[in-house]
């Protein structure tokens, strides 16, 4: 996502989501990529969202992160997600409401690719 706000450190990004999305986000199932320090994430599954707090500040840009997730069998029409960036106080700073979710594909037919390199010479 990108932000235009500056958010200072103990800032914190929520990720609401839709009902029968499964999230894991404790230790290794978070990755930081572009947000640093010790960031940590709480899952409030009851509420449909999860919590990323993060020590250090938030730059403006571009900024991702990710955790593990399962899908259900099917989403219902209208699944949306939600991000809000919040200062260390619990304001608001931004926000992007009705992100849709996309399609769940079954049946796709995949398989692992061998990995193949040669020398630059």
């Amino acid at each position: 996502f990108i932000t235009n706000e500056k958010v200072d450190e103990n800032g914190r990004i929520r990720v609401g989501y839709p009902a029968g999305i499964s999230i894991d986000c404790a230790g290794d199932q978070l990755k930081p990529v572009a947000l640093e320090g010790n960031v940590r994430c709480v899952d409030n599954p009851r509420e449909g969202y999860f919590d990323v707090n993060m020590p250090r500040p938030l730059p403006p840009g571009v900024q991702a992160f990710a955790v593990t997730s399962t899908a259900p069998p099917a989403v219902e029409e209208g699944s949306t997600f939600y991000i809000k960036v919040f200062t260390a106080a619990g304001q608001v700073v931004d926000a992007a409401f009705d992100i849709p979710g996309m399609r769940i594909q079954h049946g796709l037919a995949l398989q692992a690719m061998d990995l193949i390199w040669d020398s630059s010479e």
